[in-house]
């Protein structure tokens, strides 16, 4: 039977395989870009009342610019990237070191609610 993971299993995968001195260096303007990307991830969700309904989620999450899932990934893809060491960045290409063999739970195939019509079959979060 296959293990799930949580977040924290998934996010904490190989940190400990880092010396806890290491440092790494970042120009402050993508610092400070990073700090309010996660900033507003936190105002929006520390309170349910923000998203009743799943499509407040999902306008949210758009990719489009100005929403949040495209600031999630320039943070991801252009602010840290540039400043990972090289052996980090090869660390992360491998997969070995950070990747956790374990799924996390939410690649658990999910059973279709009764009466559903879901025909691209992505769980309904209504």
């Amino acid at each position: 039977m296959k293990r799930y993971t949580s977040v924290e299993e998934q996010i904490e995968f190989g940190i400990d395989t880092l010396d806890s001195d290491a440092k790494v260096e970042m120009p402050l303007r993508d610092f400070i870009f990073v700090h309010q990307t996660l900033g507003e991830f936190v105002r929006f969700f520390h309170q349910r009342e923000h998203y009743p309904r799943i499509d407040d989620v999902h306008q949210f999450m758009s990719a489009e610019k100005g929403k949040a899932f495209e600031a999630l990934r320039k943070c991801y893809y252009e602010k840290f990237a540039q400043s990972l060491p090289k052996e980090i960045e090869v660390d992360f290409e491998d997969g070995a070191r950070f990747e956790n063999p374990d799924p996390p739970y939410y690649y658990k195939e999910k059973a279709e609610p009764a009466g559903s019509d879901n025909g691209d079959k992505s769980p309904s979060l209504t």
